[in-house]
C-alpha cells in the first residue's frame, strides 16, 4: 500500500486477542518477500517500491530496523519471491515494463547478484515448488499470454 510496508503479529487467540502492528518500511510498496539471502540467521526483507513502482530494494534489520542494503532498478515491478533455490535462500523478481525480466537474486562472497531467468515476458506472478533437488518456477507472463516452467538446480 502506498501508506508503507507493516508486520502484522497474530495473537496466540486472533479473535479475541488484539493484534500488533508496527509498520517497518516507510515509503508505499506493492509486493514484498522474506527469505535470509545473506545465511546470517536473520531474514532480509525485498520490496517493489512504489506501489507497482521501478524499484526493488533489499533491507537487512540492523539496530532493530530495516535499512537499505541493495536497490536494482526495474520497470513496472509486479512480483517478488523470496525462499530456497535449491540448498540457499534467493529472491525472485519480475517486471512487466520496459524489457520485462524475471531475475533471480542471490548474495555470493559478501555481495549481490542477479541471474536473468528470462525476459520480454512481463511475468505478473509467479509459484515456486522444490521436489527432490531441483526448484520449479511457475510464471505467469501476461504480457506475452503465456504460462512459463523454469526448472533451478543447485
Amino acid at each position: 500500500g502506498e501508506e508503507g510496508g507493516f508486520k502484522f503479529s497474530i495473537p496466540e487467540n486472533p479473535i479475541t486477542d488484539t493484534w500488533k502492528v508496527e509498520k517497518i518500511i516507510e515509503n508505499g510498496v506493492s509486493d514484498l518477500a522474506l527469505c535470509d539471502i545473506d545465511n546470517d540467521g536473520e531474514l532480509e526483507l525485498a520490496t517493489i517500491e512504489a506501489f507497482h513502482g521501478n524499484t526493488c530494494i533489499i533491507y537487512k534489520k540492523t539496530d532493530n530496523k530495516y535499512k537499505c542494503v541493495h536497490e536494482i532498478e526495474i520497470d513496472f515491478g509486479h512480483v517478488i519471491w523470496g525462499g530456497k533455490l535449491g540448498a540457499s535462500d534467493h529472491f525472485i523478481l519480475g517486471y512487466r515494463g520496459g524489457d520485462m525480466k524475471l531475475l533471480c537474486i542471490n548474495y555470493i562472497d559478501d555481495k549481490f547478484s542477479t541471474t536473468l531467468i528470462d525476459e520480454a515476458t512481463g511475468p505478473s506472478q509467479i509459484s515456486v515448488k522444490t521436489v527432490e533437488n531441483k526448484s520449479i518456477i511457475l510464471a505467469a507472463n501476461r504480457q506475452i499470454n503465456q504460462l512459463a516452467i523454469y526448472e533451478a538446480t543447485e
